[in-house]
């Protein structure tokens, strides 16, 4: 099977390649592109991460 995202060729089943690619990727893909990028994406969502970004701009208002 070949990954979406790299195009190598990979053994098994894969993993999902969402919200990258449609369709499967490879082991190496999954660690280094997939993950952290569904891990960011809640993160962003995630209230206590919005009320940190605003505490911090209002540090950088004070410091300027």
């Amino acid at each position: 099977m070949k990954c979406k995202i790299c195009d190598e060729t990979f053994l098994g089943h894969g993993h999902n390649a969402d919200p990258i690619a449609n369709g499967r990727c490879c082991d190496v893909c999954n660690e280094t592109q997939v993950i952290p990028s569904r891990l960011n994406n809640m993160l962003e969502q995630s209230p206590a991460y919005q009320m940190f970004v605003r505490i911090m701009q209002d540090v950088e208002r004070v410091n300027e």
